[in-house]
């Protein structure tokens, strides 16, 4: 074929270009993201029940629709979460790889089996199934600049004009806002109703009936009467629109003709649907709307449209509101595409200069290096796999997030290695042909640089073929060396961290506050104040802009938590270890916690996939497996933060939730509301409308509809007492106070319930110590659970379960990638012993990975163990090298000693040659800093380690190796002319 091809070299470009085309093709083509699609897909059921606390709504919302999950395809583990705020969310998480419209499908046809059970208001609101996801590509805030909009107006600008057209660009698949739109609050009065014995119900009756859409139908309406000529519809009623509307509403008409209009009982506005949140961002008004992508989604390009969007939506804003991205993940995933191309054009140069140096002469270096771009670009648009490449196939059939990595290096390493095979047999010749020259003849050829090369090299060969003298006469010391080394490589190895991927600087950090129990929205909002402080001006010059929320966190909605993104400046203004988001955090912990005497100040770095998660370490789920009961579980949960606090390996341990608070409990007598004629609903109504608040219906604001809701003013419902001011009327027209049937009593109780695959839990997060890893980190959180007392369990969850699911999955890529690679060469060579020799190399070069691992501070992760398979497949093609001509040599003749050595000493300078060309390929990789470096660290350091060791030993190590398989095998005879090769 080559022949064919070095004839007709213009049919050899052609095809060539034809493949760097369609690579280009492809790139323009393919998704860009920082990861492929890593998480699990998973979806969340949401119910929420109007005033229910967090008990009540676990016992009759959440566990009803816990218990009809079963014989759902492909469910790995599920969790629930119940708040007082009345909202139930249950979360599946599906295998990897699960349809998740399928899976969709499957759980909103089991939900239809547990609606009929759930709470009549709970029906009422509907139920929420959605594809979800866990974190944020973008968060979109609007900021008044100079104050002159407050956080409600801001709001009211998102929820109509931006939230529903940034939901439909493309890439989108759920939004998380920041704020509420505006709504009509009615705040009454409880003192005045009393005076005028109005109820609850009488406000909420009345707003229901004059705040109405009629359709009243029409004059003349079909079917009518013959010689009909009028047709017109009829209006009674419409919605109200204003607030003065609303205050007109007719409550009562008395007997003397006095009307009781609603705004003699309450104040009317227009205000917050929710007052949840306090944000700020830089210390101005603000409020956000986070972006999280669909499955499957361009994440550069779904950032790149709804920037677009917001752009042209932006053109109708006043002029103070300014449209900020205090969260964008598009910056780091750009940069790390550059300083990818970078790295790669650096190490084309490299490998360029390497190449010269041995092959000293540029016309034949240049053919190479033109291949490259060719095999790169092919690399896209081809998948298929040749028998060198046969050591990362395994990579392509390992399930969960790891799997996924794996199949992205697999795909992309086997297309290269093949595509190269078939550049060598067809483009290659074809360029040889037409750039290479006759070689010069002569003296001329020793001088220069090429010479004194050429000269020190030839005695480098006899003084190493001197040395693989020595090697293959004391065979047996080679083997205790050898046998030393194993042992190294397993000690080395077993005492390496475990991890699942390498942190990286994202670009942006978190800041999670958390108070006491009971602590106030304004006291939280003083230490946001406080954080606001920290980064815009202790740490300026790091931090480019800071958005604030108090009032919500990954703990929960509560007014005594907050939580801050930090978005750093880019990596080019900040260099050095000092400025990155590692040591912005630890100054966090140094500078800003200890100022924070009340509560509790924890920032945070995302983890590298942040689609698993919101913090990097770990993710610890303690259960309560023996129906201990909630007050042991909490017990257990701070007897483990205590013993972590202790453990010198562990840092930020922390409950991912909110601790018990005081809740008054109101014991209403059925014996004396009975007396009065009231009935129990009426007296949930009343509380849960004054204390809590009630959606009633619905009204028109400038052509949108939003909700009406009612609620006792603020000053009414600020002390236990307030209670006593709210009246129920009973069946005979009795004005009873609550007072007079109910008493109050103060307990403590959960503010936010959490399950895991369907048993009571509690999250915990942490981290490991600076120079430790997540593994380690895991394996002493699983050792202190041990001494907590019998009924208490635990699972991991997030990334953590993908982190020990990735773990037992090494020991088989290591071991299939080696059988696979062993029957290659058996095929290939015809034979059993070439690949026993070839193999035998294999600890050689993984000892120097691990060497460099352990120097570094690498962990055994994800990329770390693509690059121990990496080494693996570039060890065996040195040996190979060296076996396969002692081969050639024992068939023209010659023993087995003689021909490793006349091959060690023959194959020399192509083994150096390609070797050291790999090794300052991936150089750049190794030495890489700034957006994506904790990878390209990972891999490039392992890789340079293990090829310098595989280089070094295995020159002297291979024809030892060689020897001895043939005499085990009795082969060691040169190999008669007639004979077939191998074994027979």
């Amino acid at each position: 074929m080559s022949r064919f091809f070095i004839d007709r070299p213009i049919f050899a470009w052609v095809i060539a270009l034809v493949l760097a085309l369609a690579g280009v093709l492809a790139i323009r083509a393919l998704s860009i993201a920082q990861f492929p699609a890593l998480a699990p897909p998973q979806i969340s059921v949401t119910a929420v029940y109007p005033g229910a606390d967090a008990q009540t709504l676990e016992n009759t919302t959440t566990q009803v629709i816990e218990q009809q999950m079963k014989g759902l395809d492909h469910l790995i583990y599920f969790s629930s979460t119940s708040d007082s705020s009345g909202t139930a969310t249950v979360t599946m998480t599906f295998a990897q790889g699960t349809n998740p419209d399928t899976a969709q499908v499957q759980v909103q046809n089991k939900l239809q089996s547990a609606t009929a059970l759930l709470p009549l208001e709970v029906q009422q609101q509907g139920l929420t199934v959605a594809k979800s996801a866990r974190n944020f590509a973008l968060i979109v805030a609007l900021e008044s600049i100079d104050g002159s909009h407050d956080q409600d107006d801001l709001g009211d600008y998102i929820a109509s004009q931006i939230q529903d057209p940034l939901s439909r660009v493309t890439g989108v698949g759920d939004t998380q806002f920041f704020g509420s739109q505006y709504a009509m609050r009615i705040w009454l009065n409880p003192i005045k109703m009393a005076n005028l014995q109005i109820t609850v119900g009488d406000v909420t009756s009345a707003v229901t009936a004059q705040n109405a859409q009629v359709s009243a139908g029409q004059i003349g309406g079909l079917p009518t009467v013959a010689g009909q000529r009028l047709n017109a519809i009829v209006n009674v009623q419409s919605r109200l629109q204003t607030p003065e509307e609303f205050r007109q509403i007719l409550l009562r008409t008395n007997a003397d003709g006095s009307i009781v209009k609603l705004g003699d009982v309450a104040r009317v506005e227009m205000g917050a649907e929710t007052e949840a949140y306090i944000s700020r961002y830089n210390g101005h008004p603000a409020t956000g709307l986070a972006i999280k992508l669909a499955p499957g989604a361009n994440a550069l390009g779904t950032i790149k449209a709804v920037k677009a969007k917001m752009a042209e939506l932006s053109t109708t804003f006043p002029p103070d509101i300014k449209v900020v991205y205090p969260i964008d993940t598009s910056p780091f995933i750009s940069l790390s595409i550059k300083d990818v191309v970078v790295t790669l054009c650096e190490a084309v140069a490299l490998v360029f200069l390497v190449m010269l140096v041995f092959l000293q002469n540029w016309r034949a270096t240049l053919i190479p290096t033109i291949a490259v771009p060719v095999v790169l670009l092919g690399s896209f648009a081809v998948g298929i796999g040749l028998v060198l490449s046969a050591v990362f196939l395994p990579m392509a059939f390992f399930g969960g997030s790891a799997g996924v990595i794996y199949r992205q290096f697999s795909i992309t390493i086997v297309s290269s290695m093949a595509l190269s095979v078939l550049v060598a047999l067809i483009f290659t010749p074809a360029l040889c042909a037409t750039i290479l020259k006759p070689a010069r003849t002569g003296a001329g050829r020793e001088k220069g640089f090429a010479g004194w090369f050429n000269r020190n090299f030839e005695r480098g060969v006899s003084r190493y073929g001197q040395g693989v003298e020595r090697a293959n006469r004391r065979w047996g010391r080679t083997f205790i060396i050898y046998g030393l080394i194993v042992g190294g490589v397993a000690l080395l190895f077993t005492t390496l961290p475990g991890g699942f991927l390498p942190d990286e600087d994202q670009g942006f950090l978190f800041t999670q506050v958390t108070l006491p129990t009971g602590s106030t929205a304004e006291q939280t909002e003083a230490v946001m104040a406080k954080v606001r402080k920290h980064y815009l001006v202790d740490e300026k010059a790091n931090v480019a802009g800071l958005f604030t929320a108090a009032g919500f966190g990954f703990v929960g909605i509560g007014q005594n938590t907050g939580l801050g993104f930090a978005t750093l400046k880019d990596w080019s203004q900040r260099p050095g270890k000092a400025n990155s988001v590692q040591a912005v955090v630890q100054r966090v912990f140094q500078q800003l916690a200890p100022q924070v005497t009340t509560g509790q100040v924890i920032a945070f770095a995302p983890p590298a996939a942040f689609e698993l998660g919101n913090a990097t370490g770990f993710d610890f789920e303690l259960k309560d497996v023996g129906n201990v009961g909630h007050e042991k579980l909490v017990a257990a949960r701070n007897q483990l933060l205590g013993m972590a606090r202790m453990d010198k390996g562990l840092a930020q341990v922390r409950p991912n939730g909110l601790d018990d608070v005081p809740q008054l409990k109101l014991n209403v007598d059925q014996a004396r509301a009975g007396a009065f004629g009231l009935s129990q609903a009426d007296v949930n109504s009343t509380v849960s409308t004054a204390f809590g608040s009630a959606f009633v219906n619905q009204f028109i604001d400038r052509g949108r509809v939003k909700k009406v809701l009612v609620q006792a003013d603020a000053p009414y419902r600020t002390r236990p007492e307030d209670l006593n001011n709210l009246y129920v009327r009973g069946a005979s027209g009795t004005m009873a106070p609550v007072s007079a049937f109910a008493t109050s009593q103060w307990t403590y109780g959960p503010t936010r319930l959490e399950r895991y695959n369907g048993q009571p839990s509690m999250e915990i997060q942490g981290s490991p110590t600076p120079g430790e890893s997540t593994g380690t980190a895991m394996a002493r959180m699983e050792a202190l659970a041990k001494k907590l007392p019998p009924g208490i369990g635990y699972e991991w969850t997030g990334l953590s379960y993908e982190e020990k699911a990735s773990g037992g999955q090494a020991g088989a890529l290591y071991s299939l990638s080696l059988l696979i690679v062993f029957l290659s060469l058996a095929a290939l060579y015809e034979s059993w012993s070439v690949p026993m020799a070839v193999l035998l190399v294999v600890p050689l070069g993984v000892l120097g990975a691990l060497l460099s691992a352990h120097l570094t501070g690498l962990d055994n992760d994800i990329y770390f163990q693509v690059a121990l398979v990496t080494t693996i497949g570039v060890s065996a093609k040195n040996a190979i090298l060296i076996v396969e001509f002692a081969e050639e040599r024992m068939k023209a003749g010659m023993k087995a000693t003689d021909a490793a050595l006349a091959a060690a000493k023959l194959r020399l300078r192509p083994i150096l040659m390609t070797s050291f060309a790999f090794i300052f390929g991936v150089l750049p990789l190794a030495l890489s800093h700034g957006a994506g470096s904790g990878g390209q660290n990972a891999i490039g350091r392992g890789v340079v380690g293990g090829m310098l060791s595989a280089t070094v030993l295995a020159i002297f190590f291979v024809p030892v190796f060689f020897i001895v398989v043939k005499r085990l095998f009795r082969q060691d005879r040169p190999v008669v002319a007639a004979a077939p090769v191998g074994e027979g």
